[in-house]
């Protein structure tokens, strides 16, 4: 089982994310890696909506200013969960945003734009274990 979260797969889009082959990437997982099954799909939304069919909840990350979302604690973590994170600068498109059940957010101060996005992941991970863990 991989480290923290719980975690065996991730979904990639085949545009717009590193290859994983990257040092960089290897090195920062901190031995995480090897202990995932990664997906990378030109066709992410029909996956989401398959996952979907099967069970699993999608909820999505905005900023905390984004009308309608709820804090990320809110969150029923015991279920079976897809957690969409969207790039630093522009969030989640549109199109994922819908394909989400809830939009949850990060309460933070009003003088930080958005958080890292990896720092967003460990927030979110750790969450979704505590409960799961029954803690």
């Amino acid at each position: 089982m991989p480290p923290l979260s719980g975690v065996t797969w991730v979904f990639l889009r085949s545009e717009g994310t590193p290859l994983l082959s990257n040092e960089t990437i290897w090195r920062s997982s901190a031995g995480a890696l090897p202990h995932l099954k990664f997906v990378r799909t030109p066709h992410l939304r029909q996956s989401l909506r398959k996952l979907r069919e099967a069970g699993w909840h999608a909820v999505g990350t905005v900023r905390p200013t984004f009308s309608g979302a709820l804090p990320y604690r809110t969150w029923s973590w015991e279920k079976p969960t897809l957690i969409l994170l969207g790039s630093e600068e522009k969030g989640l498109p549109p199109e994922y945003l819908a394909e989400c059940e809830r939009l949850l957010t990060i309460p933070h101060t009003p003088h930080v734009e958005s958080l890292n996005v990896s720092a967003a992941a460990a927030i979110l991970l750790a969450e979704a274990y505590f409960h799961q863990e029954g803690r």
